[in-house]
């Protein structure tokens, strides 16, 4: 595991004075600020540590309002654990609970709550470089059972069907893939999980979203930017043009997918629903990549005093949520097409049909769709 090297001096006065070290970056100047009623005055520091205010007579500590807010971790291994996360390429749930001396439930919720609070809020501009990338194994690393349970589950074959052929394994190498959307302006990125099957409208909507006066795109040969607008130039890498006209290539963001790919190494089993979380984290890093450790802890706890972060906030999260809906009707699309080639081998006009290159007869499509129609 690679790692930053740590100042001396700063790393023994986080050890000695971790509460001093918080509560600077806290609230301004370190006065603190009462979070029921944010009175600045009449702020009272109690001998247990937390502070009551002279006006909602309410006592708080440093932690009431952020995501840290009831946790019963000691303030010198909550600092210890963000530096850890910090000078480390990619850090694990093992490695920090090894790390801080934790069990492992408590170090993976610890840094769910670093991805949780830094969401992306940077607006791109200028020139920008986009592109996508597919993070997930190989299809010809899975098991013949599991491949088999992806093309079911995605309604490509029947759920009855025990093989598939060549043309249905194709389609299921795309859908076992989580897509990536990115983009990088030199300065600043984006990276925003995309469903399985997702088009050139989605690519907009999180274009728009996260960019303002841009100048111009440059992306590759893709059929999903053939409707872009006209700041777009493209690298035809299919003709091995990596540079356009003006001399403009997409390698910025391709670069970033190379850092991607090796900071995801440490996070083998990633659901697909908490992608999106490891994404914040790898772009929070990325864009305060040239700023020294004070800065870089400042600007974090300034997102973490955004709110509270529950377990059950994580357990519920699931980032292509609103994309759920329309992948059940893309399901139940599929199906109803089962049910027309069912019905039109019903009237004997045809004695089978294609489908995914594979002949189906009557007495198929009842076996292997035999609770419909």
């Amino acid at each position: 595991m690679k790692t930053k090297r740590l100042n001396k001096s700063l790393a023994e006065y986080i050890d000695n004075h971790p509460d001093e070290f918080w509560l600077h970056y806290r609230w301004k100047d370190g006065k603190p600020v009462c979070p029921y009623c944010n009175s600045l005055d009449r702020q009272y520091h109690c001998a247990d540590g937390r502070y009551k205010c002279g006006h909602c007579k309410k006592r708080y500590s440093s932690l009431v309002g952020t995501a840290f807010q009831n946790t019963k971790l000691a303030m010198k291994t909550i600092v210890k654990g963000i530096f850890f996360l910090f000078v480390t390429r990619s850090c694990s749930a093992v490695a920090l609970s090894s790390y801080l001396n934790v069990n492992y439930d408590t170090a993976y919720f610890f840094i769910k709550r670093m991805q949780m609070a830094t969401k992306q809020d940077f607006k791109l501009s200028g020139q920008i470089a986009m592109d996508e990338v597919y993070m997930g194994g190989r299809w010809r690393n899975k098991h013949y059972r599991k491949k088999r349970a992806i093309l079911k589950e995605n309604a490509i074959i029947p759920p009855e069907q025990a093989h598939f052929n060549r043309t249905e394994a194709a389609l299921g190498m795309d859908i076992c893939k989580c897509p990536v959307y990115g983009g990088n302006d030199t300065q600043h990125i984006f990276l925003e999980q995309m469903p399985s099957c997702f088009d050139s409208n989605d690519i907009k909507q999180s274009f728009a979203q996260h960019t303002e006066d841009v100048t111009v795109c440059v992306s590759d040969d893709s059929k999903l930017y053939n409707d872009w607008d006209a700041r777009l130039e493209v690298n035809s890498h299919s003709k091995k043009q990596y540079k356009t006209e003006n001399g403009l290539s997409s390698n910025a963001i391709e670069g970033v997918f190379s850092h991607l790919r090796t900071f995801m190494r440490a996070h083998i089993h990633c659901k697909d629903k908490y992608l999106q979380l490891y994404l914040n984290w790898f772009t929070f890093k990325w864009n305060h990549r040239k700023r020294s450790f004070q800065e870089m802890f400042g600007a974090l706890v300034g997102y973490l005093a955004k709110g509270r972060c529950c377990y059950r906030d994580v357990r519920e999260y699931d980032a292509l949520k609103i994309y759920r809906e329309r992948e059940q009707q893309r399901k139940q699309t599929i199906l109803q097409q089962w049910l027309v080639v069912k019905e039109a081998l019903q009237t004997g006009l045809f004695r089978a049909m294609e489908w995914h290159g594979r002949l189906y007869t009557l007495e198929d499509i009842n076996k292997l769709v035999p609770t419909h129609g």
